[in-house]
């Protein structure tokens, strides 16, 4: 678990390459990810493609894909 005062992108490399350095230490493992699932920031995205470098799904969290189609679906029947 991390905790950032920020959401920036240069917060997100710290903690991802921390983790991933820590990783490779202790257990002499190469972490690599296939899928990431984040609330779609952009600075997630991009702190995770400049760590990893490899092709990875950036995949958006359920719970955050339903509350903004909730919040269009209202906007919308609000404006008739």
């Amino acid at each position: 678990m991390a905790i950032t005062k920020h959401e920036r992108e240069q917060d997100y490399r710290l903690i991802l390459d921390s983790l991933k350095n820590s990783i490779k230490e202790i257990h002499q493992y190469d972490w690599n990810l296939d899928l990431i699932m984040s609330d779609g920031s952009l600075a997630i995205h991009n702190a995770v493609k400049a760590i990893f470098e490899q092709g990875f799904i950036h995949g958006m969290c359920s719970v955050h894909v339903f509350r903004n189609l909730e919040k269009k679906f209202f906007f919308c029947k609000n404006r008739r």
